[in-house]
């Protein structure tokens, strides 16, 4: 279950302290708190730094991995707090754009490249069709428009969706 950071309530940490970063967010009327500091080394492979969260009066181990490859800095929780099954799924459901499995994002990638392309190709011909009697060079132009198109959503789907690559 993920939950994005941007739903939580940061604050700096409490000084004199090991953290920097006091996050929080109410789960089953409780706060789960997690505070947090990493390390600014700039190689990936250096990757680190250290987190403590807290939920129902209790400390649960945290540690930071990457979530997809352009997305760092997850705490990851290994034990599911002291949440039942369903009060997971609960969660799921609330955080739902964060729980979706990587094949929605994959597909949707993939019909935008055809509606773009398509659009682009219905656009060009309603705007060029009326003007000209040459209709096999609107046709060509319609083609150039849509190709240019398909590279292009092309292009910026397959940046978006990069995240998800191993």
């Amino acid at each position: 279950m993920y939950i994005s950071g941007r739903r939580l309530h940061c604050i700096p940490a409490p000084q004199p302290s090991a953290y920097t970063s006091q996050c929080s967010i109410p789960i089953e009327g409780k706060p789960l708190t997690i505070l947090a500091a990493h390390n600014h080394a700039t190689p990936l492979d250096d990757f680190d730094g250290s987190c403590q969260a807290s939920y129902d009066e209790r400390s649960w181990p945290c540690h930071f991995r990457w979530r997809h490859v352009h997305v760092p800095w997850f705490a990851y929780l290994d034990a599911p707090l002291t949440l039942s099954a369903q009060q997971l799924d609960a969660l799921r459901r609330q955080y739902w754009i964060e729980n979706l499995p990587e094949a929605v994002f994959l597909r949707f990638a993939g019909v935008s490249v055809v509606a773009s392309t398509a659009m682009a190709a219905l656009l060009s011909m309603l705007w060029w069709w009326p003007t000209r009697t040459n209709r096999l060079g609107i046709l060509s132009r319609v083609a150039v428009v849509s190709l240019i198109a398909m590279l292009g959503s092309g292009i910026g789907a397959l940046f978006l969706i990069s995240g998800f690559w191993d």
